[in-house]
C-alpha cells in the first residue's frame, strides 16, 4: 500500500468536510418562532401572529393588516415568500397547503385557512 497516496486521500476527504462545515452546508434545519420573526422583520414585516409547522421546516406569519409571508426551508436555511393568493390555499384536515408547500398546523389549520380568506383579490 503507498502510504503517500492513503495520506493524500485523507486530507482531501478532511479538507472537503472542513469546507462544507464553513460553508454552512448539510444539516437538518429546523425553524422556531424567533427565527420566522427574524426573517419577517428583515423583509420589513411587521408581525402580529406566527404559526409553525409542527415538524419545523416552514412558518406562516401574519401582520395586523392580514398580509402573510410563508417561511420555508431551502436547503440548510429559510426563505421568505409573500402569500398573495388565497385561493392557492388547500385545508386538509390539520394540513394547510400553499402550491407546493404543505404545513401540518394541527387544530390551527383551519383558524389560518379561514384568516386566508381576507387577502385582497
Amino acid at each position: 500500500m503507498n502510504w503517500l497516496l492513503l495520506a493524500g486521500s485523507l486530507n482531501a476527504v478532511l479538507s472537503l468536510a472542513g469546507i462544507a462545515h464553513w460553508l454552512d452546508l448539510g444539516g437538518d434545519a429546523r425553524i422556531d418562532r424567533e427565527e420566522a420573526i427574524r426573517l419577517a422583520n428583515e423583509q420589513g414585516f411587521s408581525v402580529a401572529d406566527v404559526a409553525l409547522d409542527r415538524a419545523g421546516l416552514a412558518a406562516l406569519v401574519r401582520d395586523e393588516a392580514y398580509n402573510f409571508l410563508l417561511v420555508r426551508r431551502h436547503g440548510a436555511h429559510f426563505v421568505v415568500h409573500p402569500v398573495r393568493d388565497a385561493n392557492a390555499a388547500r385545508l386538509d384536515h390539520r394540513f394547510l397547503s400553499l402550491g407546493k408547500v404543505t404545513l401540518d398546523l394541527g387544530d390551527q389549520a383551519s383558524i389560518w385557512a379561514a384568516s386566508l380568506r381576507r387577502i385582497a383579490a
